[in-house]
C-alpha cells in the first residue's frame, strides 16, 4: 500500500537519524585525538537519546558508550596482516568506505581528517592543526603528501569543518580558502579530573623528596616528528654542562624515536633521562606539580594541551615561541626559540627560577564550556539535516 504524500512526510519526520562517528583514532590510540574527542562523544550520545549512534572502527573497549541503547558497534577489521605504510591507506579508502555504503547514515562524524568521507552523505570532520604543510622539512615525503591529499579532498566534500584554535582556523582559511559558516572552533578542555588535582600537593612533595637534587624538568609532550626532541636532548646537554644536573622525566615509555635520538647523540647522558609509562590523571597530575619546570619545545601545534594542564596546576613553563602557545597561555610560560638549543636551555632556566606560580583557568576551556560549545554546534547540524 503506497503513503499519500501527508503520510510519507510525517513518517519521514519520525524516523530516528542515524549517525555514523568514524572510532578508528579513539580504537589505536589513548593520548592526542582519542582523549580530546572521548569526552565530547560520550556528552552528545547522552544528549541526544533520540539519535540513533554508530561506531565505525576496529574493535576497541567501548564499554561505556556501548551500554547506552542508542549506541551500536560496526567492526571495521583493522588491517594488521599488510605492511604498515598500507595499513592506513587501505582502511581510510576501502575498507571505511565499505562500511558508509552499508551503513549510509544519515551524518557521518569524524574526529580526524583521513578516512574518505563519501560525497553524498552529509560530514563533519576535525582538522587539528597545519603542522604536516607547515613542517615540510620535518615530515617524510610519504606521509605528507598521503595526509594532505586527504585533507584537501575531504576538505571539500565535508559539510563543517571543526578545529581547535583561532591559529588552526586562520591557517586552514589561508591554505583552502573556506569560507567562515562552514567551520567552527571546538578548543581542548582541561581533564576534568585536573581541575581537583590541587589537593594532590602532599604526593607531589613526596615524590620530589624522593629524587635526586637537581633540576627536574617534565616533559609529557610526545615523540611525534613536530615534538623537537632532539633539541630537548641537546638543551638538556647544554644544562649539565652548565653544572645544572638536569632530570628529565617523560610521559610513555622509551620509544624508537626516543632511543634513535639519545643514541645519536654520543655526548648526551642518558642517566637524565626518566620514562613513566602511561599515566593516569592523577599521576599526570604530581607529576606537573613535583618537577621545577614543564617543558614543551613543539615546532607547530594545533592548540597546546600541555601549557593548558601545567597553568591549571600551577606548573612553571618553558615553552616554543609560537602563535597558538601565546593564543592559548598568553603570558604565563617562558618563551624561547624552539630551534635554538640554547634558548630552550635559557627558557627552562628561566622558567624553574620563576618557582611554582599561581594557577591561571580559562573558563572557555573548562569541561562543561567546551562540551557545551560542541552539543550546541552538533544539535545545529542535525536539526539541519
Amino acid at each position: 500500500m503506497r503513503m499519500n504524500k501527508n503520510q510519507a512526510v510525517t513518517a519521514d519526520a519520525s524516523r530516528r537519524l542515524t549517525i555514523a562517528i568514524d572510532v578508528k583514532n579513539l580504537a589505536l590510540f589513548t593520548g592526542g585525538i582519542a582523549a580530546f574527542f572521548t569526552p565530547l562523544l560520550n556528552s552528545w550520545v547522552s544528549a541526544r537519546k533520540d539519535l540513533d549512534f554508530v561506531l565505525v572502527g576496529p574493535s576497541y573497549d567501548a564499554t561505556e558508550l556501548l551500554e547506552k541503547p542508542n549506541v551500536r558497534f560496526w567492526t571495521v577489521p583493522w588491517p594488521a596482516m599488510l605492511p604498515r605504510q598500507l595499513r592506513h591507506p587501505v582502511y581510510d579508502n576501502l575498507l571505511f568506505s565499505r562500511a558508509m555504503k552499508l551503513i549510509k547514515p544519515d551524518l557521518l562524524f569524524t574526529p580526524y581528517h583521513d578516512v574518505r568521507i563519501p560525497k553524498s552523505i552529509p560530514s563533519v570532520i576535525m582538522v587539528h592543526d597545519m603542522c604536516l604543510s607547515d613542517l615540510a622539512d620535518v615530515y617524510p615525503f610519504r606521509i605528507r603528501a598521503y595526509y594532505l591529499q586527504m585533507l584537501k579532498r575531504n576538505l571539500r566534500y565535508a559539510d563543517q569543518v571543526l578545529t581547535v584554535s583561532e591559529t588552526s582556523l586562520n591557517r586552514l582559511k589561508v591554505a583552502y580558502d573556506f569560507t567562515a559558516d562552514k567551520s567552527c572552533i571546538v578548543p581542548n578542555a582541561i581533564s576534568p579530573e585536573l581541575v581537583n588535582a590541587l589537593r594532590l600537593d602532599d604526593l607531589s612533595d613526596q615524590v620530589r623528596a624522593e629524587r635526586p637534587t637537581g633540576l627536574h624538568i617534565f616533559y609529557p609532550g610526545g615523540s611525534e616528528f613536530r615534538k623537537n626532541i632532539r633539541r630537548l636532548c641537546l638543551a638538556v646537554e647544554r644544562l649539565k654542562v652548565l653544572g645544572k644536573q638536569p632530570y628529565v622525566w617523560v610521559t610513555g615509555e622509551r620509544n624508537v624515536a626516543w632511543s634513535s635520538c639519545l643514541n645519536s647523540i654520543s655526548s648526551i647522558d642518558e642517566s637524565c633521562f626518566h620514562f613513566l609509562g602511561y599515566l593516569d590523571i592523577t599521576s599526570l597530575a604530581v607529576q606537573y606539580r613535583a618537577c621545577d619546570v614543564t617543558v614543551y619545545p613543539t615546532l607547530c601545534e594545533g592548540f597546546g594541551r600541555v601549557v593548558l594542564e601545567a597553568m591549571e596546576l600551577g606548573s612553571p613553563v618553558a615553552c616554543s615561541d609560537i602563535e597558538v602557545l601565546r593564543e592559548v597561555a598568553d603570558d604565563y610560560p617562558c618563551y624561547f626559540d624552539p630551534e635554538d638549543t640554547h634558548s630552550i636551555a635559557k627558557g627552562i632556566l628561566d622558567a624553574a627560577t620563576k618557582g611554582r606560580q599561581k594557577p591561571k583557568r580559562y573558563d572557555q576551556y573548562q569541561p562543561n564550556v567546551v562540551v557545551q560549545r560542541f552539543l550546541d554546534k552538533m544539535n545545529q547540524i542535525v536539526s539541519d539535516l
